[in-house]
């Protein structure tokens, strides 16, 4: 997408959009197979209130459910995160974007600790609170970890041919659009990581590794 953009050319793509498909699925049995690979039953119930919305109820008065910040924490990395997260391997992110996208999340974790902004907490208050890693940081490691996924794909491998693909025409004029490759090598030098070590899967996966607090 990129090479056709910078050259100006006509891309014409195809995607299947399966969203209704899950709308027929019986939801109950989303909470057995939540349960038969090992869910706890507190995250099956965080999942299942998304879905419909449930109340404790003694004596007709309505009883809040306490959540502790480790668990809000949890449910944010394994459920939430994910989502926003989404096809993010693939994105060249210009700083603002990236800003704009932090910005997002801490109005999240706010909202999840029971602040807001005119309560004057520093940000790196709610990430110790819930434990969870800053948001551009992950999606440099989701960036990364896609890298090395391709570059250890063999060169006849569809990923790897787009990439050595030759678009005809003229780049416009102009500062160049940052691509995903200018992208990871930044990535790279903030690491101070090298291509090369990429083929070693296991020490590739610890050195971009962010974790969470």
């Amino acid at each position: 997408m990129e090479k056709y953009r910078a050259k100006k050319r006509d891309l014409h793509m195809m995607f299947i959009d399966l969203e209704k498909a899950y709308d027929s699925v019986p939801r109950r049995l989303i909470w057995d197979g939540l349960e038969s690979i090992g869910v706890p039953g507190k995250y099956i119930d965080l999942i299942r209130d998304m879905y419909v919305k449930t109340k404790i109820t003694i004596g007709g008065h309505v009883v809040p459910q306490e959540v502790s910040n480790k668990l809000k924490g949890k449910f944010y990395r394994v459920a939430v995160r994910p989502d926003v997260l989404y096809g993010t391997n693939c994105w060249a992110i210009k700083k603002t974007h990236a800003r704009r996208m932090e910005v997002a999340e801490m109005r999240m974790l706010r909202w999840t600790c029971g602040h807001t902004q005119f309560d004057r907490i520093r940000n790196v208050i709610f990430r110790e609170r819930i434990e969870v890693a800053s948001l551009s940081n992950k999606i440099s490691e989701g960036r990364l970890r896609w890298f090395g996924h391709v570059k250890r794909r063999q060169t006849t491998e569809l990923v790897r041919v787009v990439k050595t693909l030759t678009v005809k025409g003229r780049r416009s004029r102009g500062r160049p659009k940052l691509t995903w490759d200018e992208q990871i090598r930044q990535d790279l030098i903030g690491l101070l990581l090298s291509e090369d070590m990429v083929h070693d899967r296991s020490s590739w996966s610890r050195s971009i590794k962010i974790k969470d607090f």
